[in-house]
């Protein structure tokens, strides 16, 4: 088995935009997450997300997709590794996409030493079983054991149908450790009776959903062990004078699964890099530099949330998962940030971040009717914004006003300079919702003396960012 891929929202939406969405079924899909950390006391909750994820065996995956390309007219032959498609093929192509990691990528991408690390974090053991039944409602099991590792259960659609599978991520100096570092592939009776003592030291409550008489590993090619060192690579190289190889997924970025970002992540970027190639067909060094941002824009934050989670939980981590134990509503933006990971990792990152999430999440605004000062003063702000006039801002701010956009905050007297805003502990109140266009929507409303607007932009189907955000003590009056 070469890996257990979970497939969120965006990636499924690429999917039927592209028409390849063949494992759309009704009765299978992921819906929450049961979440347990096993602290003192210990946290439980599940998170509910709002669209479907999905697990489907890459088996079954890839030789899919394989077939959609050459039924629409690709060419697909057969080599030994990367190195050979590459020489073999390079002189005859104006752009060769590298997919595929292992080591035959190394000669082609340089290590980003300051990026990548040196040594694996964990230590995997993933299988499919038979005799376990799913989570009800269905979705994944999520286990967090400070100081051994991670367990996943997960619904897999796979060769003999609907399955569980159990991965667990050790920590090379942990517990589970030596009893994972043994190898199974010969002795698929021993993985599961391991499988069965690791899931009883801790107590799992996966052992409540496990038949112990048909509790067996699926097949002996089920099975998967092994590490990951993490690592990132520079992602383009100079094949010859007028030609250029660019990488993609783990050929570009190998993160642990820790966070399940993988395969979501190298569907975002080979669409990323699909709509580079539609619009700038040169491909030449500037293309590969543009390429190069553009992939460390998408992998960024994927990279430094996994890199933070194969760590001890902080302290803020686990008190954002003991506020969402009393909040459905934080539950579920938690869960849901998986299928964004820039979101994720801005609602983490550093203990004011997850303060301010919780506060977000948690806060309960109820839509009141607009303060119409607000927004007539808001709405000649977005219009000063538009006309990228810095003069024109002026007579809108008052004197000690904040600015927010999207590259930070800015003070009135200086647009340019980042400034800390005073925070205040004061709930918002006389809160309202306003769309002015379709992709957009104005929220308003009071915090304490200050008076406080957003504009939120639709950048996805489904996805909102905050693209500018304003406020101070009392709108000025109206020029």
């Amino acid at each position: 088995m070469p890996n257990n891929v979970c497939r969120f929202g965006r990636t499924r939406a690429r999917e039927r935009a592209l028409g390849v969405d063949h494992w759309d079924f009704t009765d299978f899909g992921m819906s929450c997450a049961h979440v347990r950390v096993r602290t003192d006391p210990p946290i439980a909750f599940r998170g509910n997300l709002t669209h479907e994820a999905s697990f489907v065996d890459f088996r079954i995956y890839l030789p899919q997709l394989v077939a959609d390309y050459r039924d629409r007219g690709g060419a697909v032959v057969a080599t030994p590794d990367v190195g050979t498609a590459v020489a073999r093929y390079g002189d005859d192509h104006d752009l060769i996409v590298v997919a595929a990691g292992g080591g035959s990528v190394d000669a082609l991408f340089p290590r980003v030493e300051s990026r990548s690390a040196e040594h694996p974090a964990r230590i995997l053991l993933a299988g499919l079983f038979h005799g376990v039944a799913h989570t009800e409602p269905m979705g994944m099991h999520l286990e967090i054991v400070p100081g051994a590792g991670e367990i996943f259960q997960t619904p897999v659609h796979s060769v003999t149908g609907r399955v569980a599978g159990i991965t667990f991520e050790a920590i090379p100096d942990g517990p589970w450790a030596s009893r994972l570092r043994d190898r199974y592939y010969d002795d698929p009776d021993a993985c599961a009776r391991i499988v069965l003592e690791l899931l009883r030291d801790i107590d799992s409550e996966i052992l409540g959903r496990i038949d112990f008489r048909r509790f067996a590993l699926t097949r002996p090619l089920d099975l998967l062990q092994g590490s990951i060192t993490p690592t990132v690579r520079r992602p383009w190289a100079r094949l010859g004078p007028n030609t250029y190889a660019v990488a993609v997924g783990d050929a570009a970025v190998l993160n642990d699964p820790v966070t399940g970002q993988g395969g979501n992540l190298a569907a975002a970027a080979a669409w990323e890099l699909g709509q580079a190639i539609l619009a700038d067909p040169v491909f030449d060094e500037r293309f590969c530099r543009t390429w190069e941002s553009t992939l460390w824009n998408l992998a960024a934050d994927v990279t430094e949330w996994t890199a933070s989670a194969l760590g001890p939980p902080p302290d803020h981590v686990v008190a954002l998962f003991r506020a969402a134990e009393q909040s459905q509503n934080l539950a579920d933006a938690f869960l849901d940030n998986f299928d964004a990971p820039k979101a994720m990792w801005n609602s983490m990152a550093t203990p004011r971040r997850a303060t301010a999430f919780i506060r977000r999440v948690t806060s309960d605004l109820v839509a009141e009717a607009p303060d119409h000062t607000v927004v007539d003063r808001e709405r000649l702000l977005l219009d000063a914004l538009a006309g990228d006039d810095i003069r024109a801002l002026r007579p809108l701010v008052a004197s000690d006003g904040i600015l927010v956009t999207e590259d930070g905050f800015h003070s009135r007297d200086s647009w340019q300079k980042a400034v800390e805003p005073t925070c205040t502990p004061d709930p918002p109140t006389g809160f309202s919702v306003l769309r002015p266009a379709e992709a957009t929507l104005l929220v308003t409303y009071r915090q304490g003396s200050l008076h406080c607007s957003t504009l939120w932009r639709r950048d996805q189907p489904d996805s909102w960012v905050a693209a500018v955000h304003h406020r101070s003590p009392a709108p000025p009056e109206l020029p």
